[in-house]
């Protein structure tokens, strides 16, 4: 109840007090700019972090040079665009006290590891972006805590190893975009899909795969409903089944499975 709009009224005002307290120790009121109707804006949001703008329920601390997340982020914010920053590790104390956060952009920063719980208090959390990254592994649950997560971007890292339960606590997720990785074989995105029974949208495109067995994803999302698997190295390519399967993008081609040059079980050079 917490995540819908007008609920937990008490916890949010209490929440706000709270923060306002620990917010006059550590902000500044912002220069109003000299434009009129950015002057207007400065005075109606009101305070600003030191490396970043914040509104009423919004932090941007986009090209703000942080090695860490900021940890007086207020606990009223929904979103959170933390991109193009330093910060390498996100640690368990980041985000314990963002509850309402629906939004989180960290992209185009130097994370390489995510410590286990690091979103484990995001429980309303339902995007999170962490493309072109340094990641290297997706460890045990390390998304734990993500149930209501529907959008996660994971393009551009350097991921090889995916453990089996990394991606168990989102059940909810519709969109994965796990492109531009090593994953190398399609065995490790069935590890990935045998959580998530309501994906929609999989993007795995440019990780060196070089056969696909739609056996493989087959039960394991059953809404699966587009498929991009193009800028791989297919030499095998085996389909049957994925009924709900409405695109599929492969090589440098996209077509419907009604109109596919290959009968069910039929391999592709």
């Amino acid at each position: 109840m917490l995540c819908r709009e007008g609920s937990g009224v008490l916890a949010i005002l209490s929440a706000v007090f709270t923060t306002l307290c620990r917010c006059f120790q550590s902000i500044a009121i912002a220069p109003i700019p000299d434009s009129d109707a950015a002057g207007q804006d400065a005075l109606i949001t009101g305070f600003s972090l030191k490396a970043c703008r914040m509104t009423s329920n919004t932090v941007i601390c986009v090209k703000s040079h942080l090695g860490a997340v900021p940890r007086d982020i207020p606990s009223t914010v929904k979103v959170a665009d933390l991109s193009e920053n330093k910060i390498s590790r996100i640690q368990v104390a980041d985000f314990k006290n963002l509850p309402l956060l629906t939004q989180l952009e960290l992209n185009r920063n130097h994370i390489s590891q995510i410590d286990n719980g690091a979103f484990a208090n995001l429980i309303c959390l339902e995007k999170l972006n962490l493309n072109n990254n340094k990641l290297v592994e997706l460890g045990e649950d390390v998304f734990h805590g993500l149930s209501n997560l529907t959008e996660l971007r994971l393009s551009s890292n350097r991921i090889q190893t995916v453990a089996s339960s990394s991606f168990r606590s989102m059940t909810s997720l519709k969109f994965l975009d796990i492109s531009h990785n090593k994953l190398y074989e399609i065995a490790k995105v069935h590890s990935i899909l045998q959580h998530l029974p309501h994906l929609r949208e999989l993007y795995i495109k440019n990780n060196n795969i070089n056969t696909f067995h739609s056996w493989e994803l087959t039960n394991s999302s059953l809404e699966l409903g587009y498929l991009d698997l193009s800028q791989n190295p297919i030499a095998v390519f085996q389909i049957t089944g994925l009924h709900s399967l409405q695109n599929l993008a492969v090589g440098s081609w996209r077509s419907s499975p009604q109109s596919l040059p290959l009968s069910a079980g039929a391999s592709s050079p």
